[in-house]
This record gives structure tokens, C-alpha cells and sequence, in this order.
């Protein structure tokens, strides 16, 4: 069941990751992170979701491409924090993660537009 309120609370956030943390609301937020690129297969996707879970008349492959993953493989962010989630590229500026049955997209702010964004009345 989709948590409307957990939803909400995740679209739109800002997460930033740093050397030393993951800055953003819980689950996401971590400290200490211990970053690792990997590079996954669709089966692999949302540590193995795609395929455990994933609608059984198609292929991991074909709902990856759904998603908007065009190339193999997909480079993934583990982050090594407890809430275990990665985040997996579907371009250079681009990623999405998977928490509790939702998948949430990400775009990438550069540092250039989020001082003009504080800086806007």
C-alpha cells in the first residue's frame, strides 16, 4: 500500500550527498556514508526488485527501459548507509530510487542554480 503521506514528504526534497553524509529527510539522510559505484544489470535494479516483483508477463529488461534506463549497465550509487538504498543513474543528470513500493525521480541541481534559487526573493 502507497503511503501518501511518505510520498508527499519525499517529492521535491533536495538531498545532497557529501563526502561525510547524506543531507535530506529520513530515509534518505545518512552520516558516514561509505559511497561505491557499481555498475547493475536490469535484474539487479532496486536490489533485485525489477525481477522478484516486477510484473511477470514482461522482463526486468523491458520495465527498465520503461523506467527510462536506455543503456546497460546502469551505474548505481550504494551509499552503504542502514537504510540501504541506491540510487541508479538513467542519465548524467538523472537517477532514481525505490522505497516502499514507490519509485522516485531525481534531478541533479547545479551549485550555480541553487545559489540563484536562495538568492530569489
Amino acid at each position: 500500500m502507497l503511503d501518501a503521506k511518505e510520498i508527499k514528504r519525499l517529492s521535491g526534497a533536495i538531498i545532497e550527498f557529501k563526502a561525510n553524509a547524506i543531507a535530506g529527510p529520513r530515509p534518505l539522510a545518512c552520516t558516514g556514508p561509505h559511497y561505491e559505484i557499481k555498475q547493475y544489470e536490469a535484474d539487479m535494479l532496486f536490489q533485485g526488485a525489477l525481477a522478484e516483483y516486477g510484473d511477470p508477463s514482461t522482463t526486468p529488461d523491458k520495465m527498465a527501459d520503461k523506467i527510462g534506463f536506455g543503456k546497460r549497465p546502469i551505474a548505481s550509487l550504494v551509499t552503504g548507509c542502514a537504510s540501504e538504498i541506491e540510487f541508479h543513474a538513467t542519465d548524467a543528470d538523472h537517477a532514481v530510487f525505490a522505497l516502499n513500493n514507490s519509485i522516485y525521480r531525481m534531478v541533479r541541481t547545479s551549485a550555480a542554480n541553487k545559489s540563484a534559487a536562495k538568492s530569489t526573493p
